[in-house]
């Protein structure tokens, strides 16, 4: 039955399983990416601490021609 472990939604913050129907559901911006994706948290409190830190990386310029 440990194999149902894994199956389970994680938290996108801390990687801890969410209990089904509890999960906080957000639109976040993935660095990297273009847009926003919707993505499961445990808690308000993740989803807040989450952006904040994507807000704070630091934005670099590539070695390419383009930028």
């Amino acid at each position: 039955m440990a194999l149902f472990g894994l199956l389970k939604e994680k938290c996108n913050y801390c990687r801890k399983p969410i209990e089904k129907g509890k999960e906080v559901s957000a639109e976040i911006k993935i660095p990297g990416y273009t847009g926003v994706f919707k993505k499961d948290f445990c808690s308000q409190e993740h989803v807040d601490a989450y952006k904040k830190e994507v807000n704070t990386v630091k934005k670099t310029t590539g070695g390419s021609c383009c930028g």
